[in-house]
């Protein structure tokens, strides 16, 4: 792992390398915070998701240290924009735009779960 990118509610999130070429966010589980099986049911449900627009899951390690490697967002997560000086800048065209695709990926993930039980969802109004 090549640097820290930040910390969530169940663990950190590192920049590093997958196969010494692609660029990945691994992301830790903090101990205590999720069950390792609620982490693999949630690591399995990532797995059936196939969109343009969601982060695609590489791996998952089920050993201690428990951890999943994605792909790297390059211009950081979507609350990270949102708060930076460009996302401020937004109009409410672009806004409602960035709402509106955020509504189709959270009705895609609902069709793919098949009655699996959903793990929260946090959707931010801004403007």
């Amino acid at each position: 792992m090549q640097e820290k990118l930040g910390n969530g509610q169940f663990g950190e999130v590192w920049k590093g390398e997958w196969n010494g070429t692609t660029p990945v966010a691994v992301k830790t589980m903090r101990p205590g915070t999720m069950s390792k099986e609620e982490f693999l049911k949630e690591a399995r449900i990532m797995k059936t998701l196939n969109h343009p627009r969601l982060v695609r899951l590489y791996a998952v390690v089920t050993t201690e240290p428990i951890f999943i490697v994605t792909e790297l967002m390059s211009n950081g997560s979507l609350l990270q924009y949102l708060r930076s000086d460009a996302g401020k800048a937004l109009d409410l065209k672009q806004q409602v735009d960035i709402m509106a695709q955020v509504c189709v990926n959270i009705l895609s993930w609902t069709k793919n779960l098949n009655g699996a039980p959903m793990f929260p969802i946090t959707v931010a109004l801004f403007g």
